[in-house]
């Protein structure tokens, strides 16, 4: 069998160490040598050739200067020249740890300096710190560690309430994480007059500072916050985010709860562009994380078709005219959601969280809707015909009025009866085609 030529354009296979001098090996010359014991000392003595390494399943490509940029670290010891290392089929250099991690430990040897979202994130600093250790870089692990023990610099905002500093809250015994610039978003209100600085607050024996009013509801201010996206509420539930509104001085939420809209929450939804989606799946794919898209307007991605979106949570959110054939959509957080018009023909939403939502003249044909949760969906003139709907369930909100089920699998008497709209004349139950069609 050949073997692969591995030397490098412009470079004689007689490669000579740093010294300069022709290597050895046994009774012949550097040309006699296994072609890879070569390759590998070529590539330990150039520090400015490319490195390949795949840390983890992650690859990086960066230069021997890098990698030994601390003399006294694990790395600068594996890439001196005084161990062999075994290279990948692909000719990489294979270290089984955290890829994700690696990426900061690159950046700092390239650097020496750690990275505004390591200063923001513990969990990701904690994560970064453990791989410092691990490879010995002490002066990495030295600034992670001094961060961590660094008190909040007073001097910087009163009460030491820094803009982009984590603040724990705790509402009414629910706990909330979120920061000083959110919470001061409304300049008028009375939250931003709390955590201005100007006034001292109280603190709970954990540290967070505590706020005696509903816990739930403070979910929805704090979304507003965030969003300025009131999401689909009942009645009761709206009367009392109002009342919280108003008692937190909140003009622009008393205006938008009492200024009407569609009763759904689907007012002002912020438009989602598909270069934004199709990088925030591509995100969520490779982190392996649900991909989240609640109370937005997507109807400007074009198709959403055969995307795998497991636990996606598109609550509240408007893809009417979407394609979303062969889509996964399992155990997906849909409440709320609009899909007029869609074509879901033969998409998977086993499981799925349809609560109120609208699939209007939606397209359904062999999707499978097992276990789905439809109480209170409107499924007006969907088309369902060869739907899988074992234990789906329905109610008397269920709107169905026109819905074609002929050939539908699943959809019994008692689902039937519960989806109080539903035509007589347009479905069929258990699998049976209904001869009326």
């Amino acid at each position: 069998m050949e073997k692969m030529d591995h030397t490098v354009p412009g470079e004689s296979t007689a490669f000579t160490a740093s010294r300069g001098q022709e290597v050895e090996h046994g009774n012949g010359t550097a040309a006699e040598r296994p072609v890879e014991d070569i390759f590998l000392e070529q590539l330990q003595g150039r520090c400015r050739r490319k490195i390949k390494l795949n840390v983890g399943g992650r690859y990086f490509v960066t230069s021997l200067t890098t990698l030994t940029a601390e003399r006294e670290s694990m790395l600068a010891a594996m890439f001196s020249g005084r161990h062999k290392l075994e290279l990948e089929e692909d000719m990489s250099v294979f270290i089984d740890r955290n890829g994700d991690a690696f990426a900061h430990i690159l950046e700092w040897l390239r650097t020496g300096v750690v990275s505004q979202r390591i200063l923001d994130n513990e969990g990701e600093r904690q994560m970064v710190l453990v791989e410092a250790r691990y490879f010995q870089l002490e002066a990495l692990a030295a600034k992670l560690e001094e961060i961590d023990q660094q008190p909040m610099d007073d001097t910087s905002c009163e009460n030491g309430l820094l803009d982009s500093t984590m603040i724990q809250l705790n509402v009414g015994g629910r706990q909330y994480s979120t920061t000083r610039t959110t919470l001061t978003s409304d300049s008028g209100s009375m939250l931003a007059a709390m955590f201005s600085g100007r006034h001292s607050i109280h603190r709970d024996e954990h540290g967070c500072v505590f706020i005696d009013r509903d816990g739930d509801l403070f979910a929805h201010v704090l979304n507003w916050l965030r969003s300025r996206i009131i999401p689909p509420l009942e009645n009761v539930a709206r009367a009392g985010l109002l009342a919280e509104a108003q008692y937190f001085q909140l003009t622009d939420l008393v205006n938008a709860l009492t200024s009407g809209g569609d009763g759904h929450g689907h007012m002002n939804l912020r438009p989602i562009s598909p270069e934004l989606f199709y990088t925030a799946y591509q995100s969520s794919v490779i982190n392996n994380q649900p991909l989240v898209f609640s109370y937005v307007d997507l109807r400007a991605v074009p198709s959403m078709a055969g995307l795998y979106l497991f636990k996606a949570d598109f609550r509240g959110s408007d893809l009417s005219g979407v394609c979303l054939r062969n889509v996964v959509l399992e155990e997906a957080r849909l409440s709320s959601a609009l899909f007029h018009r869609c074509d879901i023909s033969h998409a998977c939403l086993k499981g799925a969280g349809l609560v109120d939502a609208e699939l209007d003249s939606a397209d359904l044909r062999s999707a499978l809707l097992d276990r789905c949760r439809l109480s209170g969906a409107s499924l007006v003139n969907a088309d369902l015909r060869g739907a899988y709907m074992r234990a789906a369930r329905l109610s008397p909100k269920t709107n169905m009025k026109g819905a074609r089920t002929e050939g539908t699998h699943g959809l019994d008497t008692d689902s039937i009866a519960a989806a109080s709209s539903l035509d007589q004349g347009s479905g069929l139950a258990n699998g049976v085609p209904s001869t009326g069609c």
